[in-house]
């Protein structure tokens, strides 16, 4: 119904009454010469119906021919619309310049957005790939999404996974962290259980697949714990999903440095502002003056304009500038072996939680201008991580 109600728009629509005549041979003729009538009724002598404009016109010889009378009772569509503004050309020169600017603007990038971080911050991978050259006001025809992803995994060591999508006049950036929990593999997909860490079995219950190791071996990191690869007792082999738990005692070091001549900031002057106006990516300054120099800590903020979830090339970049002054200092031994072990503490609260600590050792070693604080940790953990099987399926006969 909206296609024919759309085609009636663009041919232009024209309801009419025909008076007098011969109605039948009037309708007879109209059929003859192809001509589209529709909600044709017919009361006291009037016949009523519709027409396109180039029908309407057309029905003029009609009219005549079986001496009826026209009149149309209206108009409306596309042909008179254009008729009615066809001397403002400022309108078609307007529509003509609103397509062409909004073409050129949909090939670029205008807005650039990171999903998938947790620790590692947006700005620093928009700003490692702003100088690999995604960032708004470029061509989509320039970026190369492959290229990109292989660039910033070498120049993001903290990423093990980045993908760049192109969405309309936006890109993207899909990222995976390292050390993020691990995927977990769909109970109807086979897998392995594989070692996450070196260390010595304590207890191991397979209850789906085979175990490969016992109580009391020696494991190294990926080693094979439990496989789903199984045979059957005619020795078929099947593959499924393994499941079961690995217990180990193993071995985990947290070691910290902190040497003993370090740099001290101390913040001095005052703080001082800029803001600019971020158009199409160009930068335009909204306040006056020269910003601070020698040595200042600059932090940046910038606020896009959106609609939802749809961004705009507009933003509004909000530039602190903080003076501050440095100063070396010398740490006593005993003040760097202080500092030291708080830091290998709050690391290791990070990075053993949730793990039982079955022994605890400390080391700390002097050297001319470092020290070095190590907590040894024995721990009892599971250490099975689900690894799918990647198999092809067989071709069907």
């Amino acid at each position: 119904m909206f296609i024919i109600r759309f085609l009636h728009f663009l041919m232009g629509v024209v309801p009419f009454e025909a008076i007098g005549g011969f109605p039948e041979r009037f309708l007879n003729l109209c059929v003859q010469n192809k001509i589209a009538l529709w909600d044709c009724h017919s009361r006291k002598g009037i016949l009523t119906a519709c027409t396109t404009a180039k029908g309407y016109f057309r029905l003029r010889a009609v009219a005549n021919q079986t001496g009826m009378r026209l009149h149309h009772t209206g108009k409306s569509g596309l042909p008179f619309l254009l008729r009615r503004y066809r001397r403002r050309w400022g309108i078609a020169v307007g529509l003509l310049l609103f397509v062409t600017v909004l073409c050129v603007l949909s090939s670029f990038i205008w807005s650039v957005k990171v999903v998938g971080n947790e620790t590692v911050s947006t700005q620093y991978i928009t700003d490692t790939l702003a100088s690999m050259g995604l960032k708004s006001g470029v061509l989509k025809s320039s970026i190369d999404p492959s290229a990109l992803q292989s660039e910033g995994l070498v120049a993001m060591p903290e990423l093990s996974w980045l993908a760049v999508n192109i969405k309309g006049s936006s890109a993207v950036v899909e990222v995976k962290e390292r050390g993020m929990p691990p995927e977990i593999v769909p109970s109807d997909r086979p897998c392995n259980i594989k070692a996450t860490q070196d260390g010595v079995i304590l207890d191991i219950t397979a209850l789906d697949g085979v175990p490969m190791v016992q109580q009391g071996d020696a494991v190294v990191k990926g080693q094979l714990l439990i496989s789903g690869t199984v045979e059957d007792k005619v020795g078929h082999t099947m593959l499924k999903h393994a499941r079961g738990t690995v217990i180990a005692q193993t071995q985990r070091d947290i070691v910290v440095q902190v040497p003993y001549q370090q740099t001290k900031r101390t913040p001095s002057g005052k703080l001082t502002e800029r803001r600019s106006l971020v158009l199409f990516g160009l930068r335009i300054p909204l306040t006056i003056g020269s910003n601070p120099q020698g040595n200042v800590d600059v932090q940046s903020v910038e606020r896009p304009l959106s609609i939802g979830d749809v961004e705009f090339p507009i933003s509004v970049r909000i530039d602190r500038y903080q003076p501050y002054t440095e100063e070396v200092i010398t740490l006593s031994p005993e003040q760097a072996e202080e500092q030291a072990r708080q830091q290998a503490t709050n690391q290791a609260q990070t990075d053993l939680a949730g793990i039982e600590i079955l022994n605890q050792a400390e080391d700390v070693q002097h050297a001319d201008d470092v020290c070095t604080f190590t907590i040894h940790a024995l721990c009892k953990e599971e250490i099975g991580l689900e690894e799918e099987i990647q198999y092809s399926a067989p071709d069907s006969p």
